[in-house]
């Protein structure tokens, strides 16, 4: 069932995301609205994709691994206890 689109919505989005979305989507002939439109109908119509909120092998393999350290079957690596540690190992 179709009817007259008179309903909006709103949402905040950094406007970096936003001119970089526009820019991708005009290479593709559509506006942010008709873009969300479309994505709203095909929801509306068909739901989520099944795998619309499966993690990627590196979370799998993060969870597992973080599993492991609770279970005590694994000494965790690069352990910090300061902000400054935590700097330290992130930038080298």
């Amino acid at each position: 069932m179709h009817t007259k689109a008179n309903d909006q919505i709103n949402f905040r989005i950094s406007p970096v995301i936003k001119l970089r979305a526009q820019n991708v989507l005009a290479k593709n002939g559509l506006t942010i609205s008709e873009y969300t439109r479309m994505v709203l109908t095909h929801i509306a119509e068909h739901g989520l994709s099944t795998q619309f909120a499966q993690p990627t092998d590196e979370v799998i393999e993060s969870i597992l691994e973080m599993a492991d350290v609770i279970s005590g079957n694994k000494h965790p690596e690069n352990i910090v206890t300061s902000r400054q540690a935590l700097n330290r190992m992130l930038n080298g």
